[in-house]
């Protein structure tokens, strides 16, 4: 943690999932780093349950008569917001659990995306423009 607080930026996470592992009433974690090194696959980001079967909706060819080969699968899509408050290099991963609450075996894929966010100005100055680009703030006096 710096000591330069920051406004925090919402980053929208999409992941697919197979579905053939799971059933109705499973549901994930949302995991992440803080921004740096490894996941922490301890402790969940939020305590916000997201449900393997968003709507109970299911994409894929699976479950159709002629679908039941080994390409015909059926998988979930998992889209979630989370608002990031420390700039970084972010992985994000889920972690499956039943609906009682058993965690499921495996590892899901991790996804990473490199976060800048606009520092907050100090008490006596507004934010004009940040360029994340760039790195370059643009302040003046209020």
């Amino acid at each position: 943690m710096s000591d330069i607080s920051y406004i925090p930026q919402e980053v929208r996470l999409t992941f697919l999932v197979t579905t053939d592992q799971y059933a109705a009433g499973d549901y994930a974690w949302l995991h992440g780093n803080g921004g740096a090194g490894a996941i922490d696959t301890g402790h969940p980001l939020t305590r916000t349950r997201i449900d393997l079967y968003p709507g109970r909706q299911v994409m894929g060819w699976g479950e159709i008569p002629w679908g039941e080969g080994s390409w015909g699968e059926g998988g979930s899509y998992l889209n979630v917001v989370y608002a990031v408050a420390e700039p970084g290099d972010w992985s994000f991963q889920f972690s499956a659990c039943d609906a009682a609450g058993n965690p499921h075996d495996g590892t899901p894929a991790a996804a990473g995306l490199p976060v800048s966010l606009t520092p907050n100005p100090p008490p006596a100055l507004r934010l004009v423009s940040y360029d994340p680009d760039t790195d370059i703030l643009t302040l003046r006096e209020k």
